[in-house]
């Protein structure tokens, strides 16, 4: 089962469509019933998902000890689950007990329940005092066995009571299987046998108990069953030292593996469209390569449908556990990425092959040597011809972006598709000790993509000439330790800093920063309102044997000032040129924070803020979090996404600790007033809260040497230099175009394009064989409200290791209230014929999330899910 707190959307959707469509064509099975009985907190979207693919009811188990309190008074365990748009609601049991080993789930007394364990296996340390049943004590058995099962039975407005019999690591021998059912069988027969004790005892399935429930609520008013919306985090559990401990810890946990899992989500994404789009261009002698990269793609989705388990995203799995999901997770990455550039070879380029030879061509500009190690980034060398570079958008509206790369020369000329000079920007690159390499820059110039499109660029050697050095970024040195030699490199203009406050513009904003390089203030230039808005690092001191993988809980309340972390001052400085901006603050080789501005017209209407952290060079335990203060006054209020798909509304509760207040946001968290919301867009899972009025605080990592007690049996010390980029993107409250509990489009098309970033590809020896310098897979711009979730081809219907040519195509698309039909259906109306560019349309059919279930025409027209899918067969 998957993690619900940290995981994305796509994430969860790719897993479900992997395993149900092997459990329809293995077993031709539809599952009909959730079971998520071991997720630490649940999630407002899992079940809206979950409804999408046919799924009607749903088993839950670990939520917070309050709300089972609260239940457990109203009778209210089974309740329907809502969504706060259109969408079928979820019937929902959520388990009475704490945890759901036999020791548990029997009824409230787990010594009790301990003597209904009846696995007996030689030389085996087991907790159960069960006796085998007897005829001479089944009666005694029995009679305290039906006082357990009608305790938990009160707590619901029913007669019907579900029981699981199990545990981890169970029935793994066959004698457990023969012990635990000839016992209960027993004790049921004799249940069963008493008329006067009113029950009807029966081994059955999840789907058994729904049947029964749902046929005894046939006479009960609909209003006797609890509707419920929202989710059911964070999680907090009170059965260890009856002390209450929050699992607010592992929405950040290692982010390294978080990120790590983003990375194979994008790439994973884009070479399944590739390769969907691709295969009707295959010719003859790339249909070996074609089968190879199938065999690729399906390895990549098992690898990351694996990771989502809630043991695994989490990182809350042993260390040596956790190194071999890296591995998998790194094995998906190269084999995406190989997919992604033998489609984009097949797409744009003439074939150079012969037979059946393949031959790459087309590579990223992005590498990783290990899986353990950070992605780095190719440099482009330089033929006397010049180089061709090949850049792809992956989402379905147009894009302008600047874009990166490492260069080994400054005099470089960009020449775009259509041979029209582009201009550029060289920065430097910093090695360690803050010194400015000679050998290497980077190349910072703005591209315009066409949504779903490729654009190929030129890079021309130019001589050096002062038109050329105007590109050249001018370098401030504000401050840096007094160990460090001089980083001056006579490639850049550098010039003295003064102790003046210091102001960047771009088209959207006027930007204040202190002498010191503090970010100070935020102008709004379309509303002239301006905000105080400063970035803050803090550390709080985790509570030994209290605070580690799964929980949170800090020594004292307060967080220390940075400060206190390190006895060096932090090396200052400040890049300037023509496209972009940046702010760099580097302490000594364990941290550095980068704040870029874009000054371009079409530049993005926010700040990229890159954090960089590695607490393994700190010699104590701490959980680093980032603070973004304002003088926004959102009384405590603040909103955090669920999976990416909705956005919730969260309140923080003075009267919890911190850790109470902790929640997960996995792509975006915002605070707003009458007058301005300030969104925090994040990369990957972090733990949130709004601590203090204008506060937004984010979990960056965490050092927790000791074990918390919940099941890893050891603490988190693998720490490692991770970078992540979050934007922050300050916007006017106007309630006619933003909604509450919304993220504005301006806001949700920056983070679909920080979560799916341009692709960068090189070509090796083939720049003249480039045949399509632009290429567009849609013949127009999607909708912004619409985004293209994945298109995945689907196996052979008689050999499952084999691509067929269906694929199911996935959209994620918002409804308002004067939008009665979604883009996709008006679309299939016209002609499915205009759907792609470059492929051709057989047959569309709308189906279940998971392609299992097809739909009518009738549901077509009737269905404004937020989630669709479509099976399109290619020809």
């Amino acid at each position: 089962m998957p993690d619900e707190a940290t995981t994305s959307y796509f994430a969860v959707v790719d897993q479900l469509i992997e395993g149900n469509q092997w459990l329809k064509h293995h077993v031709n099975y539809i599952p009909q019933h959730g079971w998520s009985v071991d997720v630490f907190g649940h999630s407002a979207s899992l079940p809206y998902i979950l409804s999408t693919a046919g799924i009607t009811d749903t088993v839950i188990l670990r939520s917070h000890y309050a709300w089972k309190a609260f239940l457990a008074k109203i009778q209210s365990f089974d309740f329907y689950w809502e969504q706060p748009f259109d969408s079928p609601r979820m019937f929902c049991h959520m388990a009475p007990s704490d945890l759901y080993s036999f020791k548990h789930t029997c009824g409230p007394d787990p010594f009790a329940c301990l003597k209904y364990d009846f696995r007996q296996v030689f030389g085996e340390m087991s907790e159960s005092t069960a006796d085998t049943v007897t005829d001479q004590n089944v009666e005694l058995k029995a009679n305290q066995l039906l006082g357990q099962y009608g305790r938990y039975a009160s707590l619901f407005n029913h007669s019907v009571l579900l029981v699981p019999l199990g545990d981890d690591f169970r029935y793994n021998v066959y004698s457990e299987w023969e012990q635990q059912y000839r016992n209960y069988k027993k004790l049921f027969d004799f249940i069963n046998g008493k008329k006067d004790w009113n029950t009807r005892i029966r081994f059955g399935t999840v789907g058994d108990y729904f049947e029964e429930v749902h046929q005894r609520l046939k006479n009960v008013s609909s209003n006797a069953v609890l509707s419920l919306t929202g989710d059911f985090l964070p999680y907090g559990d009170v059965y260890a030292n009856s002390r209450p401990s929050y699992w607010t810890g592992f929405y950040t946990t290692r982010p390294f593996y978080k990120k790590l899992a983003r990375e194979l989500e994008h790439w994973l994404r884009t070479a399944e469209i590739l390769y969907s789009l691709a295969k009707t261009n295959i010719k003859e002698s790339e249909e070996s390569i074609f089968l190879k990269d199938y065999s690729s793609l399906v390895s990549a989705r098992q690898n990351f449908g694996l990771f989502q388990h809630h043991d695994a995203i989490t990182g809350t799995s042993r260390r040596h556990v956790m190194e071999d999901y890296g591995r998998r997770l790194h094995s998906g990455i190269t084999n995406a990425m190989s997919v992604a550039s033998h489609m984009t070879q097949i797409l744009l380029m003439k074939r150079l092959y012969e037979g059946n030879t393949w031959t790459s061509q087309v590579y990223p500009d992005v590498y990783r040597t290990l899986w353990n190690e950070p992605t780095k980034k190719m440099s482009v060398i330089m033929a006397d011809a010049g180089r061709k570079i090949t850049f792809f958008n992956p989402l379905t509206t147009t894009r302008t972006e600047a874009v990166r790369l490492k260069v080994r020369t400054t005099h470089i000329q960009i020449l775009d598709s259509r041979g029209k000079v582009v201009p550029s920007q060289i920065n430097p690159i910093w090695r360690e000790r803050f010194a400015i390499s000679h050998t290497a820059f980077e190349l910072v110039f703005v591209v315009t993509l066409k949504p779903l499109s490729f654009s190929t660029y030129t890079l021309e050697n130019v001589l050096s000439t002062d038109t050329n050095d105007l590109t050249k970024s001018v370098v401030s040195l504000f401050l840096k330790d007094d160990s460090n030699a001089s980083v001056k490199n006579s490639a850049f203009k550098f010039e003295e800093p003064n102790d003046r406050e210091i102001n960047l513009e771009s088209p959207h904003f006027r930007v204040k920063f202190s002498p010191s390089g503090v970010l100070k203030e935020i102008y709004m230039k379309d509303t002239g309102i301006s905000k105080s808005v400063e970035i803050d690092f803090r550390a709080y001191i985790p509570w030994v044997y209290r605070s580690g993988a799964y929980l949170f809980q800090p020594d004292f309340p307060d967080p220390l000032s940075f400060g206190n972390l390190t006895n060096h001052f932090p090396f200052l400085c400040l890049v300037r040129g023509p496209i972009v901006s940046e702010f760099h603050m580097i302490y000594q080789n364990f941290f550095k924070l980068t704040v870029h501005l874009y000054h371009f017209d079409s530049s993005s209407s926010g700040l990229q803020i890159d954090v960089s952290a590695d607490l393994s060079r700190l010699n104590r335990d701490v959980e680093l979090v980032m603070r973004i203060n304002s003088n926004i006054k959102n009384n405590g209020v603040f909103y955090t996404d669920s999976n990416g798909l909705q956005m919730l509304k969260r309140k923080y509760v003075n009267s919890l600790p911190v850790q109470g207040n902790y929640y997960p946001a996995t792509s975006s968290m915002y605070i707003e007033d009458e007058e301005i919301r300030l969104n925090l867009l994040v990369p990957h899972s972090h733990g949130v809260t709004s601590p203090l009025p204008g506060t937004m605080e984010v979990m960056i990592d965490r050092k927790t040497r000791e074990d918390d007690g919940r099941g890893m049996s050891e603490g988190v010390e693998d720490n490692q230099m991770v970078s992540r980029t979050f934007w922050l993107v300050p916007e006017s409250v106007d309630k006619e175009y933003i909604q509450t509990s919304s993220l504005s489009s301006r806001a949700q098309i920056l983070s679909l394009c920080a979560q799916y970033p341009i692709i960068t590809f090189f070509t090796d020896n083939g720049e003249a064989l480039v045949i399509h310098p632009e290429l567009s897979l849609f013949p127009e711009p999607w909708p912004s409200d619409v985004h293209l979730v994945n298109l995945r081809t689907l196996p052979m219907a008689d050999n499952y290791t084999l691509p067929s040519n269906d694929s199911l195509m996935v959209i994620h698309e918002k409804f308002g209230t004067c939008k009665a039909e979604s883009f996709i259906d008006k679309l299939i109306k016209g002609k499915s014929g205009a759907l792609f560019s470059t492929a051709k349309v057989e047959k569309i059919e709308k189906t279940s999330l998971t392609g299992t279930i097809s739909y009518t025409q009738d549901s077509i027209s009737a269905s404004t899910s937020k989630l669709q899918t479509y099976k399109i067969t290619f020809r």
